[in-house]
């Protein structure tokens, strides 16, 4: 037992390892092309998929193990459930955002954009049929990516040898390290400042800590991986393009918590997407109570079910003993009347 929990654990973080050296070697030598192209690093979320095929191969692992159910109601609860709570979460978050910069007479404009990609034709300014496309492809991609190796792999082989909390600790860390390392590549390769580095490690963590948590919620109150890959993409495809713009006066003065975190979001700032990731955040924290709430009410569902279950099946083993010993009974009498 000991040596499987062992070589589990260790193909697990090899994984995860490799994966990561994958995504450095991206990042010198094809990540602008890619990112021009798609909008993210794809390669490497190719790479993580068939590394994780290989792996489950290593451990005789079948996929229906981690969480890929084929069972159509499945797929369809979690596409409705996770663009459910995406979608309450994202409507909550910009009222949020629009309520304070209202309160403070800041003006606030919150809209979708895509960006264009490098197949468009020289001088396209606008996104096309191309750019939505590999918009569509990179957020799919992505998402099936993330899931498969986090949600799925790693936190479902993990928790058959450690505890649920210990496994899912593993996989929250691994997840916000894996969406830190182009901040650390940047900064790492004197493209990023070690402000904003530390401003954007902050932020991300809540961020991308908040969405595995989220999801890892998921796993554990339905059994499959379908609501987090759903989860997932739905925020790719439209919460991460939603471009905050928030506009100060040129004589504003700064005076409070509120105004602080406004002008941290404004387009002002060092980093333009800060509005983005700010946003982000608040739909991210909202998304998490919404989950967490709704996965406590279905745990205590499946354990009133059980009680149920469990009732009548003794009632009924009582009812079957009992007619055992009446007819127990009435064949000990019969045989009485006839000595």
């Amino acid at each position: 037992m000991l040596s499987s929990r062992i070589t589990a654990i260790t193909v697990v973080l090899n994984t995860f390892f490799l994966c990561v050296v994958v995504y450095f070697l991206e990042y010198l030598y094809l990540y602008n092309k890619s990112v021009e192209i798609f909008g993210v690093a794809m390669f490497s979320k190719v790479f993580a998929f068939f590394a994780v095929f290989i792996a489950m191969y290593v451990l005789k692992m079948k996929w229906r193990s981690i969480g890929f159910t084929a069972k159509r109601t499945k797929v369809l609860s979690g596409l409705a459930m996770s663009l459910l709570i995406i979608v309450v979460s994202t409507v909550i978050a910009c009222l949020v955002v629009y309520g304070l910069a209202s309160m403070r007479g800041i003006e606030c404009d919150i809209r979708l954009a895509i960006n264009v990609s490098k197949l468009e034709s020289a001088g396209t300014t606008s996104p096309g049929a191309i750019s939505y496309v590999t918009w569509f492809i990179s957020a799919f991609i992505t998402a099936w990516m993330l899931e498969t190796l986090f949600r799925s792999f790693m936190l479902q082989t993990l928790n058959r040898y450690l505890r649920f909390y210990a496994a899912n600790t593993i996989n929250i860390v691994c997840s916000i390290i894996w969406q830190l390392l182009i901040y650390i590549l940047r900064v790492t390769f004197k493209d990023m400042t070690i402000c904003v580095f530390l401003r954007s490690v902050v932020f991300c963590s809540i961020m991308y800590g908040f969405a595995a948590a989220r999801r890892s919620l998921y796993v554990r109150a339905q059994g499959n991986i379908w609501p987090c890959f759903f989860d997932s993409f739905f925020v790719l495809l439209i919460l991460q393009n939603l471009k905050v713009t928030i506009s100060f006066p040129d004589n504003y003065v700064v005076s409070n918590p509120i105004d602080f975190l406004l002008s941290f979001m404004s387009t002002k700032s060092a980093n333009a997407t800060y509005g983005t990731i700010a946003l982000f955040c608040i739909a991210n924290i909202i998304a998490f109570i919404i989950t967490a709430i709704y996965c406590h009410i279905l745990k205590k569902k499946s354990r009133m079910h059980y009680l149920q279950v469990a009732t009548e099946h003794t009632a009924k083993r009582d009812r079957e003993i009992k007619n055992q010993e009446e007819h127990s009974d009435g064949s000990a009498e019969t045989g009485l009347a006839n000595e």
